[in-house]
């Protein structure tokens, strides 16, 4: 009778750490999603700004310059939806057409390491649609270039871009 009365205790013993160990693992499980979600939730696109892609390139190179800042905005406010360089150049890709989408299939292809990283992309896009009077432009502006009514910050900041372009500050 002795040993019945240990069986029935060990069986309620076991079945109560049973029912405890449940009760831990519901418990931890549903701490461990709390936790995942409120982590999702912070880094979550929903908290980016809604905002349309920048516009197609076309290859023109007049318009290049313009269309990478435009990319390097949008990009810098979307940082969850394009975590990684891959998916950012995949994204500027899907902006390309005509002869520049011609470009991007045949680097696409030849699986170009450029595709991988936006600095490289960048630098292969500027060189394969370079603008031809970049520089000639920028040193005839740096030529007639005044103050004039703007502020000491703009003056400043379009006279460095005009020596960036017109390639004597290098």
């Amino acid at each position: 009778m002795a040993s019945e009365i240990q069986q029935e205790i060990q069986q309620h013993v076991q079945q109560a750490l049973s029912a405890q160990a449940q009760e831990m693992e519901t418990y931890i499980n549903n701490a461990i999603a709390r936790g995942l979600a409120s982590a999702v939730q912070a880094s979550s696109p929903q908290n980016e700004p809604k905002l349309d892609l920048p516009p197609f390139f076309d290859g023109d190179p007049k318009q290049l310059r313009t269309w990478l800042r435009q990319f390097e905005s949008y990009l810098s406010l979307k940082p969850s939806s394009h975590p990684t360089d891959a998916t950012r150049v995949a994204v500027m890709c899907s902006r390309l057409s005509g002869i520049a989408a011609a470009w991007w299939s045949i680097a696409f292809d030849a699986n170009e390491k450029f595709l991988t990283s936006v600095d490289l992309f960048k630098k292969a896009i500027s060189i394969r649609f370079p603008n031809p009077n970049l520089a000639h432009n920028a040193a005839e502006k740096l030529d007639r270039f005044a103050q004039g009514k703007m502020s000491v910050a703009a003056y400043t900041s379009q006279f460095r871009e005009l020596l960036a372009d017109s390639g004597w500050g290098t």
